[in-house]
């Protein structure tokens, strides 16, 4: 093999070549000459870079990029633009010029991580010229990241914020919930998030998603189990788990009898909490079966099948598969136009009004046609028809909201264009739609009231779900009453009848924990259970069991012993005491019993309907420090799984069409940052 050594002060441009001399050792094999790196050489490296038609380039590049003191003594940068750069450059102290002064490399790092995340980019968001060239006008000597730096920041924040977390939850005095749900994305992976919620020192409710978990297509009660203990084990809040909230599937509950085992101390019954708001949803699912708006597979199709994840438990529980429903409650644009293409369905009273109102979406001639006929009859033009999804709760609601109000329109359009007269919404159907749509009223309500995640909701539960089930009632007997009632009515009874007895169900397997967070409400106390037939009949059950737990946290923390006012000045005669002639203030030592702090509590007036419960208990977690402390703990509770469920929203922003080969990694570490960024401000 025939290799020279070439001396670069031939060449054509000595002057530009010479210089690379004391730094490299140019080579030439046949017709391919390479640079050979001294500097490296001296570090037991070899480095050859080639030297295509002698172009000094490739050179130039190692030096910048692996002996940047060396390329700064040939390559002398003007004094403005080095400042500027050194101060990028130099590391997690150096700093940026700014518009306004200047920000260390590391926060700015950090900002840019945040923005990604917070906006959904991608990690190639730099990598096209014309946002390089855009950044170019605000900041000359930005360095754009490349796609596996940017992942690897990615990366390093995720773990940074992971730590913050993880002390903040250990350092929380109160013990933590939780809520878990499980979501395919659109590339067919199954993930698992999980949410904790609790209550802070500054008697603040902290909710924030915990993990993003991938779970590799297995949804059994015991996969989850094991999904869910590693969580806790990698956080080290084995200990502090006070609830956890789930839908009403079968493996959800098999989850809870697995997770004992791997929690001793875990109580599968009062630390297992269903989301009413599946509930309500399963009740209006029953409603829609029986009056025929819906059909037997469409509902199956929307809930999925149990024996898919659980087919060794044979449990009476609704048939729903844990991974396949999602809840998109922050987008309205969340039902994609695949969905929409597919309606044209005239079996039932509501696939016809979805098969209207698709066509109308769909086509333009159609849509101008429909608003100048409701301009002609005098019908807002402002409202535009919408259509419900089978994972968003509440939509049916919204989507016969506003048929009604477009009603008109929808009959005028339907009886003179010939592809809509197959799907001709009758006038019984229109006034099944106007007592469905009065009905679910007080379903949304509730399920709204209930799916917050910035304030306490598990003391709502009882009254709500009661109050619904008590005007439930009222509504049948009304119908019922009627000499006059129609083949309607009877069906509406049936019907109405059928969402109740579904919603008792599953209400029936709650635990005590429910009452026992409404007497600890200051709003409602004991008191609230004296004002209605139900609550008289849980009155004396609830507050035997908020006395045995009472017990138990006054036995695990006792109150320190104040000093008496008398071992503080002493026993000496001649020392005047100013306090003699006040009231001696009640303070709860261990001496006292037990009760005195429960009488006095319940024996207080209950506050107003505008108090705002935990700064309530900030107010007077002085005088009540062990209902505080149990207040602390079960307030913490979410009394659905709606926290879980939202994460999915932003999981679809994330794994979405464009970016279906994102890896699970990736993911999980965008969705954290994308919480905890926000949380931990």
């Amino acid at each position: 093999m025939d290799i020279t050594s070439v001396n670069l002060d031939s060449t054509s441009n000595p002057q530009s070549h010479s210089k690379f001399c004391d730094f490299f050792e140019i080579i030439s094999n046949k017709n391919l000459i390479s640079g050979k790196c001294k500097l490296c050489e001296r570090n037991k490296k070899t480095i050859n870079i080639q030297m295509k038609n002698r172009n000094t380039s490739g050179l130039k590049k190692h030096l910048i990029s692996a002996h940047r003191k060396e390329a700064q003594i040939l390559f002398p940068i003007k004094q403005s633009s080095k400042n500027a750069i050194d101060k990028f450059f130099k590391g997690p102290t150096s700093e940026l010029q700014v518009a306004n002064g200047t920000i260390s490399t590391t926060d700015f790092t950090v900002s840019t991580v945040d923005w990604i995340t917070q906006k959904y980019l991608p990690f190639s968001f730099f990598d096209d010229k014309e946002t390089q060239d855009y950044f170019k006008l605000i900041c000359p000597h930005f360095k754009f990241p490349k796609r596996s730096t940017l992942r690897r920041q990615v990366k390093d924040r995720f773990e940074q914020l992971r730590a913050r977390v993880k002390d903040q939850l250990q350092n929380c005095s109160s013990k933590i919930s939780f809520t878990i749900y499980g979501w395919t994305s659109i590339a067919c992976k199954s993930f698992y998030g999980i949410t904790n919620h609790f209550i802070d020192h500054e008697w603040i409710y902290q909710s924030m998603v915990l993990d993003f978990i991938p779970s590799h297509g297995k949804h059994t009660g015991r996969d989850i189990s094991y999904i869910f203990h590693k969580c806790l084990v990698e956080f080290n809040l084995e200990n502090k788990v006070q609830g956890i909230t789930v839908d009403n599937a079968s493996a959800n509950t098999k989850f809870m009898t697995e997770l004992e085992k791997l929690l001793p101390d875990f109580d599968p019954e009062n630390q297992h909490f269903r989301c009413m708001a599946h509930i309500l949803n399963l009740g209006v699912q029953d409603l829609m079966k029986n009056l025929k708006l819906q059909t037997d597979y469409e509902s199956e199709d929307e809930m999925g099948s149990e024996n898919e994840m659980e087919v060794d438990q044979e449990i009476d529980e609704e048939m729903e598969s844990v991974n396949e429903i999602e809840v998109d409650q922050d987008n309205d644009e969340a039902i994609s136009e695949d969905y929409v293409v597919q309606i044209e369905d005239s079996s039932t009273a509501i696939m016809k009004l979805r098969s209207i109102f698709s066509k109308i979406k769909r086509s333009e001639k159609m849509k101008n046609k429909f608003r100048s006929i409701c301009d002609t009859m005098g019908v807002s033009t402002t409202l535009s028809p919408i259509l419900d999804c089978p994972t968003r709760w509440n939509s049916t609601h919204d989507m016969l909201g506003v048929a009604l109000k477009l009603k008109k329109g929808i009959i005028t359009l339907s009886s003179i264009l010939p592809e809509l007269t197959e799907f001709q919404i009758s006038k019984d159907e229109w006034f099944i739609f106007e007592k469905v749509h009065k009905f679910l009223i007080n379903f949304k309500s509730l399920s709204t009231r209930l799916g917050g995640e910035k304030y306490v909701t598990l003391p709502q539960v009882v009254v709500s779900f009661n109050l619904l089930v008590d005007k439930i009632e009222t509504t049948i007997t009304q119908l019922d009453e009627n000499i006059l009632r129609t083949a309607i009515d009877e069906q509406l009874i049936l019907s109405f009848q059928a969402a109740r007895d579904k919603i008792l169900k599953h209400y029936k397997k709650t635990n005590w924990i429910y009452c026992i967070s409404l007497i600890l409400d200051p709003r409602h106390k004991a008191e609230t259970f004296d004002l209605t037939p139900w609550g008289t009949e849980l009155k004396e059950s609830s507050l035997r069991k908020f006395e045995e737990i009472y017990e138990l946290y006054f036995k695990e923390e006792p109150v320190s012993e104040v000093p008496e006012e008398e071992d503080l000045i002493g026993n000496d005669e001649d020392i005047i005491d100013f306090n003699a002639l006040y009231s001696t203030p009640i303070n709860f030592t261990n001496s006292q019993t037990s009760k005195q702090e429960l009488e006095k509590y319940l024996s207080q007036p209950r506050s107003a309907s505008s108090v705002d419960i935990l700064q309530w208990w900030k107010l007077n977690q002085l005088q009540f420090p062990v209902l505080a402390k149990m207040a602390r703990d079960f307030l913490s509770i979410s009394a659905t799984s709606v926290p879980a469920e939202r994460l999915f929203s932003k999981a679809s922003l994330v794994i979405r069409k464009h970016r279906n080969r994102l890896s699970n990694e990736s993911a999980q570490w965008l969705l954290c940052i994308n919480s905890w960024s926000k949380k931990l401000l």
